[in-house]
């Protein structure tokens, strides 16, 4: 393809990619330790003696946990990756979030390579460049704990590029056996392997990989279903089997608990959900750990007209199908998830990490004409602009908790965490003051009672 005299290759433009996750998320890099980061890195002294043994067969992989949650994950190679990094980085920040950075870009490759599969080079980057741009990949990216999101995003995409990839291969079979009768009558000594064999067999390593890292990587088998069929597809659906199995085999369950609520409530927060989902995905600011889920009835209003225009949509164009079903389905482990959170946590933003695939998608067929070509690139700009700014909320505890706090002036987790700040650093007035206002909001709350009679005490 030729650009302005300048011959744009698959390799340049990949390189053009890895790029650009480099310019939006460099001032990662800079960052330090913040929540999860603490418990996962710094105060687990179980996490540099893991094995690859004692992480798929512990009973207990994450035991740098507190309460439930922990005995209801299983993660082995969530587990090794962190392990692998710590013993790698020497527990150096930079080393961490260099991983995560580069996975991510290597993400936004593989985006391109795969999407390049079925559409021309223009349209093939721009969905790369808007998946690698797009805001609410900043917690996947940013925050070290969060580093598994990404790696298994990055594994289902080399899975599905695997599968295309190996199976069109498979479709040339008579070209390919003419052209193995063709090298034999030259030479009869020489031998040519199947070239199908490789791509198929990265597929489905990384799709065994991928189950293994996050529950979210369940979706991977009905995304296979879109691009290469049941017949081609249904190996993975084995393999998830296998993954749940010894799942079950090792910590001795198929899921957490569901909470004991009515039904119609469970299908209330499925929805809150996705309503949150879809805002943050079309309008990915201003950005949270956590969020408020009261919505608005407009709100709701513009949903359902959205949902009722992507149904009309996929049922009058086919190629929209296979953007829509990237949203849909990549989505449907998370939301089916939001029956086990506390109400703050029913959508997180690492979580949509393959979803938003989909919604680039459907901006990249845009790019497919001139007028589309330059609105892409505009919203190129504008998400890698809010990308770049949210990035450093992600520095410090601090500034972590603070920006949160912004955002979601109710989270509890956030007044606690900041309270924590100032309080470890003597910051006493600061911390009651943080406090009280956090129990404005929530009165009488033992752990924000707690933590401001600890100020108290402090400043006697």
């Amino acid at each position: 393809m030729q650009f302005r005299g300048i011959r744009i290759t698959t390799g340049r433009a990949a390189a053009a990619l890895a790029l650009l996750a480099i310019l939006i998320y460099g001032n990662a890099l800079g960052g330090g330790f913040i929540w999860d980061d603490e418990y996962l890195y710094l105060d687990n002294p179980n996490l540099l003696k893991e094995t690859v043994w004692s992480a798929i067969t512990g009973g207990n992989p994450f035991a740098y946990m507190t309460g439930p949650q922990a005995y209801t994950v299983y993660r082995p190679i969530q587990v090794l990756a962190h392990t692998w990094l710590a013993r790698l980085t020497q527990l150096d920040p930079f080393g961490i979030h260099l991983a995560s950075l580069l996975v991510h870009a290597a993400g936004g490759v593989l985006v391109f390579l795969l999407v390049l599969e079925f559409a021309s080079l223009p349209v093939a980057w721009i969905t790369a460049a808007l998946f690698i741009a797009h805001p609410l990949h900043v917690e996947a990216v940013a925050w070290m704990a969060a580093f598994s999101e990404a790696l298994a995003g990055c594994l289902m995409l080399l899975c599905l590029y695997g599968l295309v990839r190996g199976h069109r291969i498979s479709d040339c079979g008579l070209r390919i056996a003419d052209c193995q009768q063709d090298a034999k009558a030259r030479n009869p000594q020489s031998t040519i392997r199947n070239p199908q064999f490789p791509w198929l067999a990265a597929a489905y390593i990384a799709a065994a990989l991928a189950f293994l890292t996050k529950e979210t990587s369940l979706a991977l088998p009905l995304l296979a279903l879109f691009f290469v069929g049941w017949r081609r597809a249904w190996p993975l659906f084995g393999l998830a089997a296998g993954a749940l199995a010894l799942r079950w085999k090792v910590i001795g369950l198929a899921s957490a608990a569901i909470p004991h609520r009515p039904l119609w409530r469970h299908i209330h927060l499925v929805w809150i959900a996705a309503l949150q989902y879809a805002k943050k995905m079309i309008w990915p600011w201003p950005l949270a750990p956590e969020y408020s889920m009261e919505h608005s009835l407009p709100a709701w209003v513009v949903f359902a007209a959205v949902c009722a225009a992507a149904v009309w949509l996929a049922w009058r164009w086919p190629r929209i199908r296979l953007a829509l079903a990237l949203v849909v389905v990549s989505l449907a482990p998370a939301l089916a998830c939001a029956v086990f959170f506390a109400a703050h946590r029913l959508a997180q933003d690492r979580f949509a990490y393959l979803a938003v695939l989909g919604v680039c998608l459907l901006a990249g067929y845009a790019a497919a004409s001139r007028p589309g070509l330059v609105a892409c690139l505009v919203l190129l700009l504008v998400w890698s602009g809010l990308s770049a700014a949210a990035v450093p909320h992600w520095r410090d505890s601090e500034t972590f908790w603070s920006h949160t706090l912004r955002v979601t002036p109710d989270s509890k987790v956030a007044a606690l965490g900041l309270g924590y700040c100032y309080y470890s650093t003597k910051r006493f007035a600061e911390a009651e003051r943080v406090y009280r206002q956090a129990l404005l909001l929530r009165p009488n709350d033992p752990d924000l009672l707690q933590s401001l009679d600890a100020v108290g005490k402090a400043l006697r």
